[in-house]
């Protein structure tokens, strides 16, 4: 389920007012700040962390509002596949990750021209014994989520992991 269709209380109830107490709360901080350095109260390293939480704040809000968006009906939704469970006498429990990646973007792909809510998932292959293929994933995460990305799965190449 798309995480503004099963998020949507959770995001008024919880996320909006946590970013508006911080905002207003900050806002009102740096004005008597600003007000006391006026009358010439050395407030500087206090004024800095302030403006610093403040900018936190923001993104803070940011974050959650540049993937959510109202969802009324199905034809509001936007679904990023990472999985194949089944089709039609079929499990896919043999196949790789990448196997059901593949798939999933050809699937979306055909689905474009039919207004399908489906999206390809953009996903990357990290060797964690590598310390070179952590800073890249790092890196990748990084990137994502200053797109706007909303999250990442993380899971191991093969469908069924043991040992």
């Amino acid at each position: 389920m798309p995480w503004s269709a099963k998020a949507q209380g959770l995001l008024r109830e919880q996320y909006a007012p946590v970013g508006t107490a911080a905002r207003v709360a900050l806002r009102a901080t740096g004005a008597a700040l600003e007000r006391a350095r006026a009358r010439g109260v050395d407030v500087g390293p206090l004024l800095l962390d302030i403006e610093q939480r403040t900018d936190l704040a923001a993104r803070y809000v940011d974050a959650y509002r540049r993937y959510c968006w109202t969802v009324q009906s199905t034809a509001d939704l936007r679904l990023a596949p990472f999985h194949l469970l089944a089709s039609e006498g079929m499990v896919y429990t043999d196949k790789d990750h990448l196997w059901h990646m593949a798939l999933l973007a050809r699937i979306c792909q055909a689905g474009e021209a039919s207004a399908t809510p489906l999206v390809a998932t953009d996903h990357l292959v990290v060797d964690l014994t590598d310390p070179a293929g952590e800073a890249e994933g790092i890196r990748w995460w990084e990137e994502l989520t200053t797109r706007g990305g909303e999250g990442m799965v993380v899971k191991p190449l093969n469908f069924v992991a043991r040992g």
